[in-house]
């Protein structure tokens, strides 16, 4: 047990106006004066918060376990509690808090330093945590090698359709310090993904803590919100909230896991203060310590299966909003954007048992969900803002790793000004062309491999096959629009592929070799 050796002398708050405007995780952010930032700051922000009751129960299996909050369906919710929460935003750095390093399952008891005697470890097996709840000597930690810490899929993996990759062009630019115009994190989507995006369960990968919860704020806080009723036709469930929220795991104490766009349960709430992406930029919001503990598979949430692994470098660990090439370059003066931080890959740090997971539906490799730093600097995105000037969608196998199911069309693949003389750029391996269904193969091909499709008319699908495993990369409904679509042959091998739709569809297919 950890002993108390002395009480901490209480610290004196200076009041100063701090100037309140909306915020974005990566724009929107208030111009602060500079005189303002080195100032000393105090300020005592109280926020009451709407939380729906809203929830749902799992569908998923043993492994995970759901708290006793009332689960009730969407369509049935109508009741909701108010939360009450106080974040305090203090001028310095206040004295750290120290916590059991666990070495299996350990309940990490943590004390608030602000009201708090000051705690002293018991033995080298403990770990000091900063003011913004990760460890508190994060420079040492950058030089050592972090824990294979993904013990438990974050969300139902047997559901999902399509997984962006790691440094891809999905969604906009969310880049760390090193990086920029692409995306460092990944994005999830079950079957049926607009029906089920609301309600989808989303677990914890790891033992660790929930401790902190934000509420965007500013231009782009309602996109996703925005997104859904274009694409649903159905009006924003009522009272359902749109957050983000942290979680140290405990083998990983420098590192947050950030789940987009979920509603946190009850428990969640009723235990973590929300902050706003203002006092977060600032390095003026404080966590409210020890959080909300969890072990791996417990359920802390529903929502979108967006997520990223962002480590911290230095700084205070407070979990920055500086994630855009756009943002460092506007905001840079900020504090949030002096922190150093490297966002990683789930995938690398996902145990075997959960990635067989992912094998179960489909020949996949943990490769697959990454763009190397190679293939991107050969290929760089160009990006206008925070935007993809040419966004990548599901359809886009450079883009999502297709699990089950099928690709729809994307406007990115599809070639609006085609030529003839566009055939003789690149280094043909084949083509063939028909009417009707048609089958072509095998032939010698590489992943990477560019197949085009040009075709006057559908229903049409495109099948790309080997022993073994087949897939449907491309399919069109029923029309008499001239397309041409180009898309990446998933692997390589001996390899076929397969052109299925109506004797008057004409249609032809030619593979490139790849760069």
């Amino acid at each position: 047990m950890v002993k108390m050796t002395g009480r901490v002398a209480r610290i004196f708050f200076i009041l100063v106006l701090c100037i309140a405007c909306d915020t974005d995780t990566n724009s929107g952010l208030a111009e602060f004066d500079s005189t303002e930032t080195s100032a000393v700051i105090t300020k005592e922000v109280a926020q009451t918060d709407e939380v729906s009751a809203v929830t749902v129960e799992p569908s998923i299996g043993d492994a995970r376990k759901d708290p006793t909050n009332t689960i009730i369906p969407l369509e049935h919710a109508t009741s909701t509690v108010t939360a009450t929460n106080t974040v305090t935003t203090v001028p310095v750095a206040v004295e750290t808090t120290i916590v059991p390093l666990p070495t299996s399952t350990l309940d990490v008891v943590a004390i608030t330093s602000q009201d708090a005697d000051q705690v002293e470890p018991e033995d080298a097996g403990e770990i000091e945590l900063g003011i913004g709840g990760l460890s508190l000597d994060l420079e040492f930690l950058a030089a050592q090698e972090i824990a294979q810490f993904y013990s438990v899929s974050h969300i139902d993996i047997s559901t999902l359709q399509f997984v962006s990759k790691f440094r891809s062009r999905a969604g906009h630019d969310y880049s760390d310090s090193f990086e920029k115009c692409t995306s460092l994190k990944h994005y999830f989507h079950p079957l049926n993904f607009y029906e089920v995006a609301l309600t989808t369960p989303i677990y914890a990968p790891s033992d660790g803590a929930v401790v902190w919860v934000q509420k965007l704020t500013g231009a782009f806080a309602d996109e996703w919100k925005t997104s859904y009723v274009e694409t649903t036709g159905e009006a924003w469930p009522e009272g359902l909230a749109d957050y983000q929220i942290f979680l140290r795991p405990d083998a990983a104490p420098n590192v947050w896991i950030r789940y987009h766009h979920v509603m946190p349960i009850d428990l969640v709430m009723e235990e973590i203060a929300v902050v706003e992406t203002r006092a977060m930029m600032m390095d003026l919001a404080r966590p409210k310590l020890p959080g909300y503990r969890v072990k791996a598979g417990d359920l802390i949430a529903h929502g979108l299966g967006e997520i990223s692994i962002e480590q911290h470098l230095n700084g205070t660990g407070i979990p920055s909003p500086c994630v855009s090439a756009d943002t460092r370059s506007k905001r840079g003066d900020l504090p949030g954007c002096k922190k150093t931080m490297k966002f990683l890959s789930m995938f690398d740090y996902m145990t075997d048992e959960v990635f067989d997971e992912y094998r179960k539906l489909a020949d996949v490799e943990r490769s697959d969900f990454k763009v190397s730093k190679e293939e991107l600097a050969m290929n760089p995105y160009i990006c206008t803002g925070e935007k993809f000037d040419n966004k990548g969608d599901t359809p886009d196998a450079d883009t999502y790793v297709l699990l089950q199911g099928t690709r729809g069309e994307s406007e990115s693949n599809v070639i609006q000004d085609y030529s003839e003389s566009a055939k003789d750029l690149r280094d043909t391996i084949t083509s063939f062309e028909g009417n009707g269904d048609g089958k072509h193969g095998p032939f010698d091909g590489s992943n990477g491999d560019i197949i085009r499709l040009t075709s006057d008319g559908g229903p049409l699908s495109l099948t790309f096959s080997k022993e073994g495993d087949s897939r449907i990369i491309y399919t069109r409904p029923e029309g008499s629009a001239n397309i041409v679509y180009e898309v990446v042959a998933p692997f390589g091998g001996q390899v076929s592929v397969g052109v299925t739709t109506s004797l008057n569809v004409s249609w032809e297919v030619v593979v490139f070799r790849a760069d």
